[in-house]
């Protein structure tokens, strides 16, 4: 989830041997210079609500590794009307930087 609809492209960060296994998001302006990547649909919790008539949310845990404020702002519409009753996320140093790119 995120704070728009549509299609972002990642490089995978998975090398060999390794245990972990995660995506980053590759900015536009860098996309020439990028290979292998990797197109990911994304949509806002409030899309994914009204696509799948769900009327609310008893609880949704977010954990996207510094982006949970683009996740919580898609969600605006379905927090302003009370349809979702417990939000987990993570709060730390990176929201600022997130706040203000997005």
């Amino acid at each position: 989830f995120s704070n728009t609809t549509g299609v972002v492209y990642t490089s995978s960060t998975v090398r060999p041997g390794s245990e972990s296994v995660g995506l980053t998001r590759v900015e536009k302006k860098n996309l020439i210079a990028q290979k292998n990547l990797i197109p990911q649909p994304v949509t806002t919790v409030d899309a994914f609500l009204q696509a799948h008539s769900i009327d609310r949310a008893h609880f949704v845990s977010i954990d996207t590794e510094g982006e949970d404020p683009l996740v919580l702002k898609g969600m605006g519409q379905a927090l302003a009307d009370h349809r979702v009753d417990v939000v987990e996320f993570e709060f730390n140093r990176k929201w600022k930087a997130v706040m203000q790119n997005s």
